[in-house]
């Protein structure tokens, strides 16, 4: 029997019931309890990345384009069961990238959305009945369609590279891993949001207004950062990494100075709206702009590894 995932969802553990390996120096903390502000316990270091789940707009009634979202980004404080991820951007990402131990096995996919129950849970087992409703997308899905698969759930497949690490594992639907020898840091997020645009027919509205707020809040986080060009796409392999059928994601890029070791970095973004399903996703790879500007960064490589599962 499929549930419905709650806020925010769970994938399951790797195939490989061991435990990922243990850093050997401190790394990006585990989500804190629900607030809208940074926990102090860890001072920042590079990169500097995304929250655990975007900032969600709130729900209107239609008409209101995806930039007015910034004269209401400060009302979604107020919505403390839909914003409650969103403290994650500072207390997540921001700890530094430390030398953890390279994991041998490539991570395996997961394959459930958690039970329903307010806490996040890593041992979500896969259910043995489809899920009901519309159909899982075929072909291309481009953001100008409107995505609707019942009560399906879109969570991350997300086997990695060799040198990848995971540092955080299933924390209110957030996955991070790190490599040492880049110095990257790669997040997946995946957590209910409700529509924001009413009246869209398609998902590119919700979609531009939750990646501009997620963008926002990470040059929030820091005094010197900056959106850096027009939203770009990328498109994500649906069931598994290589699939001919795949769905759109829209991308961003935010450059920022690390405020702990004056080091530019960059965060490129790609993300998804899916109002029918009430879910946001996104990733985010974080690495030294150097890498970016010499055209070695690993996001374009991530994404290629990446799938959209709907449970």
């Amino acid at each position: 029997m499929t549930t419905e995932p709650t806020e925010p969802t769970a994938p399951t553990p790797p195939n490989d019931p061991a435990e990922p390996a243990t850093p050997s120096a401190p790394v990006a903390p585990p989500v804190p309890a629900a607030a809208f502000a940074p926990a102090a316990a860890t001072p920042p270091g590079p990169p500097s990345g995304p929250p655990a789940a975007g900032p969600t707009p709130p729900p209107r009634r239609g008409g209101l384009p995806g930039w007015a979202w910034a004269l209401i980004a400060g009302a979604a404080v107020l919505l403390v069961g839909i914003v409650v991820v969103a403290v994650i951007v500072v207390n997540s990402v921001l700890g530094g990238i430390t030398s953890p131990t390279v994991t041998e096995e490539p991570l395996a996919a997961p394959t459930a959305t958690a039970p329903e129950t307010a806490d996040p849970t890593a041992t979500a087992m896969p259910t043995e009945e489809p899920a009901t409703g519309g159909a899982v997308p075929t072909g291309v899905t481009s953001l100008d369609d409107y995505v609707d698969v019942g009560t399906s759930f879109p969570i991350w497949r997300f086997p990695l590279e060799d040198g990848w690490e995971i540092t955080v594992f299933d924390q209110q639907g957030v996955n991070q891993a790190q490599n040492d020898e880049l110095g990257c840091l790669f997040t997946s997020s995946q957590n209910k949001q409700p529509p924001y645009d009413l009246d869209a027919t398609d998902d590119r509205s919700d979609t531009e207004a939750s990646i501009a707020a997620l963008t926002q809040q990470m040059v929030d986080s820091v005094d010197e950062a900056a959106v850096v060009g027009a939203l770009g796409s990328a498109d994500i392999a649906l069931t598994q990494a290589g699939s001919e059928d795949r769905i759109e994601f829209a991308t961003s890029r935010v450059d920022y100075v690390n405020p702990q070791d004056g080091q530019d970095y960059t965060n490129q973004v790609g993300a998804r709206a899916m109002p029918q399903a009430e879910s946001f996703m996104y990733y985010v790879v974080s690495c030294p702009s150097a890498l970016v500007e010499a055209g070695n960064s690993p996001f374009a490589d991530l994404g290629e590894a990446l799938a959209v599962v709907f449970e």
